[in-house]
């Protein structure tokens, strides 16, 4: 891949997180990025049936939706990983350490932890989620056009993948959403969780 497109890979992956810093630091509420980072840092928020939740949930999500796409006749790069990192223990470190640097850090600190708060002070839950992911959805679009990337390489724009990848995102943005919820508004819960993901 070219260093534009890896700008703009990082460019997208950052913005999320950035944006929600800034809006963040310039909310009226006392203290607002004290707050931002111990709903990061403390795991006293989750408690301890949300651990639970989080490290079971999307591992379990993560071999049904593989399991579903095989039987269905995908062959997307999605299944493949996830078949691949099953027999590889050291390839599963690699891809948590990697997405927990790359999306969990960067993505669900802005798409959770800012919008759907947010979201969440208009619309119902499963409403403010279904929006969310949507959005997600919508932001990822340019993934597809860029050579390299595995969006593009592998699911293609507009074909039955690119549309099970988007109805995956949308419902998994419900999934994460009620985990937030669930673990008590803890960004942590976010952290970890996507860590297992193989959006």
């Amino acid at each position: 891949m070219e260093s534009p497109l890896i700008l703009m890979a990082l460019l997208g992956l950052y913005i999320p997180a950035a944006t929600a810093i800034i809006f963040t630091a310039r909310s009226d509420r006392h203290r607002p990025l004290r707050d931002l980072w111990q709903r990061l840092i403390n795991p006293r928020l989750i408690r301890p049936g949300g651990y639970a939740l989080i490290f079971l949930t999307i591992p379990l999500l993560t071999l049904a939706a593989t399991g579903v796409d095989q039987l269905l006749g995908g062959n997307s790069g999605w299944s493949q990983t996830a078949i691949g990192v099953a027999g590889n223990p050291l390839m599963l470190l690699g891809l948590v350490v990697l997405l927990l640097l790359l999306g969990a850090l960067s993505e669900e600190i802005g798409w959770r932890s800012y919008l759907l708060d947010a979201l969440q002070q208009h619309l119902p839950p499963l409403a403010a989620n279904f929006c969310l992911g949507i959005l997600w959805a919508a932001w990822l679009i340019p993934l597809f056009f860029m050579p390299g990337m595995i969006w593009h390489d592998s699911v293609g724009f507009l074909t039955p993948a690119f549309w099970r990848f988007t109805l995956s995102l949308v419902a998994i943005s419900g999934v994460y959403g009620a985990v937030y919820n669930r673990c008590g508004r803890s960004l942590l819960s976010k952290v970890i969780k996507p860590s297992f993901s193989l959006k």
